[in-house]
C-alpha cells in the first residue's frame, strides 16, 4: 500500500480531527491531504490494487467521488476531475483521479477514507505499521528502534550546539546572517535531511524569534 499523494504534501486535517469545518465538531473520519502550494492541485493515485467500483458526484458533502475497492477498500472525495471509469481494474501507483473542492471543501484538498476489515481507519497510522512489520523480526524490529534513538538524541544534541551558535549572531542585522545560519545547520547537523536543511521557511521562522524586537 502507498498514500494516494506524492511528494511534497501537507496533511491538513488528520483522522480523528474535531476541527473540520462542516462537521459540527464530530470526528474527521479519514485524512486531508494538499499541496504545499495552497490552490495547486495534485494528481491522486491508486494505494493499491483494485476496481474503480462507483464514480459520481451525489454524495453532495465529498463532491465529485471515487470507490476503490481491493484488498482493502479506500474512497477519494473532493475531485476536479477522475481519469478511470466504473469497473476499470487499476494498478499501484496507477493515476486515477486530480484533487479538487467540490461539494462541501474550503479549499482544493484530498479526501481519503481508508477501510480496515469493513471500518475506518487512520491511513497514515497503517501505513507506518505496514512499513515496520513487513518482513522483518522482532530483533530487526528492536535493533531499529535502538538506532533510531541514538540518531535522535545525537540530532537533537547537535540542533542544540547549532542554535547555541545561531544565537551569537544576534548582534547582527537579520538579512546578513541567513547564509551563515544555512552553513551552521549544514556544518553542525548533518544528520538532518538534506531537504529540512534547505527549508527557507524554517530558517526564517528561526530569525524571527532570534531578532524578534530588533529592527
Amino acid at each position: 500500500m502507498r498514500r494516494a499523494v506524492k511528494r511534497p504534501f501537507r496533511i491538513t486535517l488528520k483522522y480523528g480531527a474535531t476541527s473540520a469545518p462542516y462537521s459540527k465538531s464530530r470526528p474527521h473520519i479519514g485524512t486531508d491531504y494538499a499541496n504545499i502550494i495552497p490552490g495547486v492541485a495534485q494528481s491522486v493515485y491508486a494505494p493499491e490494487r483494485g476496481t474503480i467500483k462507483h464514480t459520481d458526484q451525489k454524495k453532495i458533502g465529498t463532491g465529485l467521488w471515487l470507490y476503490v475497492d481491493g484488498k482493502r477498500k479506500h474512497t477519494f472525495g473532493h475531485l476536479s476531475r477522475r481519469h478511470v471509469g466504473d469497473n476499470h481494474t487499476v494498478r499501484k501507483g496507477q493515476k486515477i483521479a486530480t484533487t479538487g473542492k467540490t461539494g462541501w471543501a474550503t479549499g482544493i484538498h484530498l479526501h481519503h477514507v481508508y477501510y480496515s476489515r469493513g471500518k475506518p481507519a487512520d491511513i497514515e497510522k497503517a501505513l507506518m505499521e505496514e512499513k515496520m512489520h513487513k518482513g522483518k523480526t522482532a530483533k530487526q524490529h528492536y535493533n531499529e528502534a535502538v538506532i533510531w534513538k541514538r540518531k535522535a538524541n545525537a540530532r537533537g544534541k547537535a540542533l542544540d550546539k547549532a542554535l547555541d551558535k545561531i544565537k551569537d549572531l544576534r548582534n547582527r542585522p537579520p538579512k546578513t546572517v541567513i547564509k551563515e545560519v544555512e552553513k551552521i545547520i549544514e556544518k553542525e547537523v548533518p544528520t538532518l535531511p538534506k531537504w529540512y536543511k534547505r527549508v527557507p521557511q524554517w530558517i526564517s521562522n528561526l530569525l524571527k524569534t532570534l531578532f524578534r524586537g530588533k529592527e
